[in-house]
């Protein structure tokens, strides 16, 4: 360490290429190894944010946002999440090797291996499996897409599409709206 300040290192060679970064936590053998100049980090959990070399990330888990270069402001919160990413902003990864494969930014990933083989951008998943989801959606199309059965209860409304067009529904117990536009 040379001119960087306000930095916690705690475990076996923690921010051990730290020069000049500051408001830095690494708490596990190897967590956040390799940031040299970045401000901001928080990792806990053995090689959490290990490559980092980029700032205003959290990683907790082991080997949470292991290969994270230049990717800054993001969130990974479980053994292996955000695992590949390196480049990607601002992506939300909560459960073990949540977001895995994700390349891209701005991405929500939520439940154990949600959006594992995903690689895009503006993705959001909610899963507790690799290979199937209960939510999926693609914040840059607006799209969503369900899985199973979906219930609404009484009282709830459910609009799609602007606020003009014509309910499908029957008299006063009208609750779901398809608008075009």
């Amino acid at each position: 360490l040379t001119t960087g300040s306000d930095n916690l290192a705690l475990g076996y060679v923690a921010s051990y290429l730290l020069t000049t970064g500051s408001n830095n936590v690494s708490i596990g053998s190897n967590a956040g190894r390799l940031n040299q100049t970045a401000n901001g980090n928080l990792a806990i959990g053995t090689a959490a944010l290990y490559n980092a070399t980029a700032g205003g990330n959290v990683g907790i888990g082991t080997q949470a946002a292991y290969n994270n270069t230049s990717g800054t402001n993001n969130v990974g919160i479980g053994e292996n999440s955000l695992f590949s990413n390196s480049t990607g902003n601002y992506n939300t990864a909560v459960g073990t090797r949540a977001g895995n494969s994700a390349l891209g930014s701005r991405n929500v990933f939520l439940g154990f291996q949600a959006g594992y083989h995903e690689t895009g951008a503006n993705k959001l998943y909610i899963a507790n499996d690799a290979g199937d989801f209960l939510i999926k959606g693609d914040f840059s199309a607006h799209t969503l897409e369900l899985k199973g059965t979906t219930t609404i209860s009484d009282g709830y409304n459910l609009v799609f599409g602007t606020s003009t067009g014509t309910k499908i529904g029957t008299g006063s117990t009208e609750k779901i709206a398809f608008w075009g536009g």
